[in-house]
């Protein structure tokens, strides 16, 4: 192997979505044989800069689901924005709708500060995470945010990733409809279902793996990938050498070649170190 690509969360992290010492030992282990690594995740680069240990680890970052990608000195060499007339369309159609636009460095609400905090209380997939955060971390957190904003606002940022959760059946069903008949623009490439995570149609983990392994200059048979999510299935099912956890969603685990343990016993980890000891 000359590549090794991982999934954070549910996959390379631990129980608590954090990097610990046996992981970036790992890491370390992976850079010392000359190989390189990437994180591939559906978080942003704030999501990913929070963390100190993997930001600082000489690994590549693939984030917003293969919407930018960061080489380890954490300049952006490749970055798909979603079309602005997309964006703009969605925005009225859907007024109601509490989507968030993300771009490099920032993510916009149309909602206030204090309706957003309440929204991300009872809806978050982060929030149980954020539960045992001190409030100065949260405050940091949401300094990534503007919140409030206007359509000519956000319409005027390059959007690379579009997220919308907790919506009830009858607008999930609105959403994906729209979705459905704008499939030519952007594609849903969600974690998990009921989450809508909206990129441009070119854009998936899969086809940024692969850009990134034109970079570094290996081949498809030199990539190991490993993940547990739905949008891990195009990279799972591109490469030969793919690894679904325990844990991953069926999808996922169908996709891949192979399935192996719970992320929670850092069965990834494993799975690395045995490949790197065939070097």
């Amino acid at each position: 192997m000359k590549m090794f690509v991982c999934d954070l969360d549910g996959t390379l992290l631990n129980t608590a979505h954090e990097t610990d010492e046996k992981i970036l030992r790992c890491l370390r282990q992976v850079h010392r044989k000359g190989c390189f690594f990437a994180a591939a995740t559906g978080r942003n680069i704030n999501g990913i800069r929070r963390n100190k240990g993997l930001w600082e680890a000489p690994v590549y970052l693939i984030v917003m689901n293969g919407a930018c990608i960061l080489d380890v000195q954490r300049n952006v060499i490749f970055r798909q924005s979603i079309r602005p007339d997309f964006v703009k369309e969605l925005l009225l159609k859907f007024p109601e709708y509490h989507f968030e636009f993300i771009t490099e460095d920032r993510t916009y609400v149309r909602i206030p500060r204090s309706e957003y905090i309440q929204d991300f209380q009872q809806r978050s997939i982060w929030r149980n995470t954020w539960v045992r955060k001190t409030p100065e971390e949260f405050e940091e957190y949401l300094s990534q945010y503007v919140s409030g904003a206007d359509v000519p606002e956000i319409c005027d940022r390059e959007i690379l990733k579009i997220n919308c959760l907790g919506l009830a059946p009858e607008r999930y069903r609105r959403l994906e409809d729209h979705i459905r008949q704008n499939s030519d623009k952007v594609v849903n490439a969600s974690f998990e279902p009921k989450v809508f995570e909206l990129t441009d149609r070119e854009v998936d983990k899969g086809k940024t793996v692969e850009r990134l392994m034109r970079i570094v200059g290996a081949e498809r048979e030199e990539v190991a990938v490993f993940g547990d999510g739905d949008n891990d299935i195009s990279m799972l099912k591109r490469f030969p050498h793919s690894y679904a956890m325990e844990n991953a969603m069926p999808k996922a685990k169908a996709a891949a070649s192979e399935v192996i343990g719970h992320y929670r016993d850092y069965a990834a980890l494993t799975q690395i170190e045995r490949l790197l000891s065939d070097r």
